[in-house]
C-alpha cells in the first residue's frame, strides 16, 4: 500500500461515522477488488452546484472487473433550499474528457433543506457495470446552489472530479469537454451487490415470466375444461346442469369441444423500475374419454418482454399444454403440463446476448361446487410446480453454459358464479403462496414476489344461438405484494 492510500485509509475509518451520522445510510456492501472506499476527509466545499449556477457535478471512478451498482451517495450541503436532480451513469473517455454513447443507469431525487451537510442517497440499479472507466454525476433540475464535501487532495487514483456548467443541454454531457478539478475528489460513497451473471439474468428474467404463464395456464385450463363438460351436459355455465342451452341438441355435436384464447398479462413494480408483459394466443381440443373425464391438447405462442432499469429481455415461447379433466356431481379437478420452449434477446449496461429456455411445469386443482340462492360458491385448491432451464447461445451468453431454476405456487380460494340470460357472470378471490430459487439475491428483482399475495377475478360467459361460446375474463394479482399483475383472456369455443 502506498503512503498515499495508507493515509486516506486511516483518514477514511474516521471519518466514516461522521459521514454515516448524517442522514440514514444503509451499510455499504463494498466490493475491494475495485479498490473503491467512502472517502471524506473534509477537505473544505465544491461551490456551487444547483440550476442556479452549474448544473453537472461528477466523478469519474475505474472497474476493474464487472460490478453490480446499487446506489450512489455524495455529501451536499444545499444551504436550507430543496433542489431537484437526475442522476447518471456514463462510460467516460478520459482523453477528450467527454462522456460516451447513452446513460448506462439513471436516478433521480431532491436533496435536503437542511442548512448542513447531508448524503444525498440515489438508487440506480442494480445495474451490472463491466471493467472500464465511468463518470456518476447529478444533474440540478431546479433553482438553488449547494456546496459539496471534497476531499483535501487527489486520493482516489481511478478518478477525477469534474463539472459542466452548460445548463439543461443533455446533449453537451456526450459532445462537449467536461472542466477538470484537480487535486480533488468529491466524497462518494458506492453500495454494490454482488455481480450478476448474464446467464444468472436469463435465467431469472425468464422464469419471472413463466411462473405468469403458469398460473394463468392452470386457470385457463380449468375455464375451459368446464366450458367443455357445460357444453357436453347441454347446460348453461354455473347452473350445476339444472337450466338448459340455446339450440337444444344443436349446442355440441360430435365428441370433440374446440376453443381459442387471445390472452395477455402485463406486470409493473414501480418502486424498483421492473416490469413483465406478455400476449398470445392458445387453441385447444379434448374429447369425452368416459362419462365425466375428458382428455385435451392446447397449444399457445406467447410474446415475452421483461425490463428492470437497464437491463431487457424480449423473445418468444411456444408451449403444448396437455390436460385431464374429471368431474363427478359437485367435485371436479384437473390436471396439465406446460413444456415450453423459447428464444431471447437479452441486454444490460451494453451488453447483448441470446438464449433459449425450456420449460416444464405441472398444474394440478380441485375443486367443489356448492348451490346457494340461485348461485354457485366454488372453493378451489390449485398447485403448480415447474422448471425453466435456460442456455446462453450467442453474444455476452455464448458458452456461458445452463442454468436450471424451480418454482412453485400454491393457490387457494373461491369464485362466486350468477347465471344471467344465456350465460353467467363471476367473481373469484384467492390468496397465492409463491416461492422459487432465485439463482444470486440481487436478480430476485426479476422475479415475481415470493410469499402470500392476494388475486381477484371477474369474468363471464355466455352461449349463442348459433353454437358458440364467448367467455372472458380479467385477473389482478400480487395484491399485498411490490409487483402488481393483470392477465385477461378472450375465449371463443365452437364444434365440428
Amino acid at each position: 500500500m502506498t503512503q498515499r492510500n495508507f493515509a486516506a485509509a486511516l483518514l477514511m475509518s474516521t471519518a466514516l461515522p461522521g459521514l454515516l451520522s448524517a442522514a440514514p445510510v444503509p451499510v455499504p456492501i463494498i466490493d475491494t477488488d475495485t479498490q473503491l472506499s467512502t472517502m471524506d476527509l473534509r477537505g473544505g466545499y465544491i461551490h456551487s452546484w444547483g440550476g442556479s449556477a452549474t448544473h453537472a457535478y461528477g466523478q469519474t471512478f475505474t472497474f476493474d472487473k464487472d460490478v453490480s451498482l446499487r446506489s450512489v451517495a455524495f455529501e451536499i450541503d444545499s444551504d436550507a433550499t430543496e433542489i431537484d436532480y437526475d442522476l447518471r451513469v456514463f462510460a467516460w473517455d478520459a482523453a477528450s474528457r467527454y462522456a460516451l454513447g447513452e446513460a448506462l443507469a439513471a436516478g433521480s431525487g431532491t436533496t435536503s433543506s437542511l442548512d448542513e451537510p447531508a448524503i444525498v442517497l440515489t438508487e440506480v440499479g442494480p445495474v451490472t457495470l463491466g471493467a472500464g472507466q465511468y463518470i456518476i454525476f447529478l444533474h440540478a433540475r431546479s433553482p438553488g446552489r449547494a456546496n459539496w464535501t471534497a476531499t483535501a487532495g487527489d486520493v482516489y487514483e481511478g478518478g477525477e472530479f469534474f463539472y459542466q456548467h452548460y445548463g439543461d443541454d443533455e446533449e453537451a454531457w456526450t459532445t462537449r469537454t467536461w472542466t477538470w478539478y484537480t487535486n480533488a475528489d468529491l466524497a462518494f460513497e458506492l453500495l454494490f451487490g454482488p455481480s450478476v451473471k448474464p446467464l444468472d439474468e436469463l435465467a431469472a428474467a425468464s422464469v419471472g415470466a413463466s411462473q405468469i404463464i403458469v398460473a394463468d395456464g392452470r386457470s385457463l385450463i380449468s375455464s375451459r375444461a368446464g366450458d367443455s363438460f357445460t357444453a357436453r351436459a347441454n347446460s348453461l355455465p354455473y347452473t350445476l346442469g339444472t337450466k338448459t342451452a340455446p339450440g337444444g341438441d344443436d349446442w355440441l355435436k360430435g365428441n370433440v369441444y374446440t376453443w381459442v384464447d387471445f390472452n395477455g398479462f402485463y406486470a409493473d413494480d414501480d418502486s424498483a423500475d421492473r416490469s413483465f408483459r406478455g400476449a398470445g394466443v392458445q387453441v385447444g381440443a379434448d374429447m369425452e374419454l368416459s362419462p365425466g373425464l375428458i382428455a385435451g391438447l392446447s397449444l399457445g405462442a406467447d410474446t415475452i418482454a421483461t425490463a428492470t432499469g437497464a437491463f431487457s429481455h424480449e423473445g418468444d415461447m411456444i408451449y403444448l399444454q396437455p390436460y385431464l379433466a374429471y368431474r363427478s356431481g359437485a367435485w371436479a379437478g384437473e390436471a396439465s403440463v406446460i413444456l415450453g420452449k423459447g428464444s431471447f434477446d437479452q441486454s444490460n449496461a451494453g451488453t447483448t446476448g441470446e438464449g433459449e429456455s425450456r420449460l416444464r411445469a405441472l398444474t394440478l386443482r380441485g375443486s367443489y361446487d356448492i348451490a346457494y340462492a340461485g348461485a354457485t360458491i366454488t372453493p378451489s385448491l390449485g398447485l403448480t410446480y415447474g422448471t425453466q432451464t435456460v442456455e446462453g447461445t450467442g453474444g455476452a451468453l455464448a458458452g456461458t453454459g445452463e442454468q436450471s431454476v424451480d418454482f412453485s405456487q400454491v393457490s387457494l380460494g373461491a369464485r362466486y358464479a350468477r347465471p344471467f340470460g344465456d350465460g353467467a357472470y363471476f367473481v373469484g378471490v384467492y390468496a397465492d403462496h409463491s416461492e422459487t430459487d432465485a439463482p444470486t439475491e440481487t436478480v430476485s428483482e426479476l422475479l415475481v414476489d415470493e410469499g402470500w399475495t392476494g388475486r381477484v377475478e371477474v369474468g363471464g360467459s355466455f352461449a349463442t344461438q348459433g353454437g358458440y361460446g364467448i367467455d372472458t375474463s380479467v385477473q389482478l394479482g400480487g395484491l399485498g405484494g411490490d409487483l402488481k399483475q393483470v392477465s385477461g383472456g378472450l375465449k371463443v369455443s365452437f364444434r365440428f
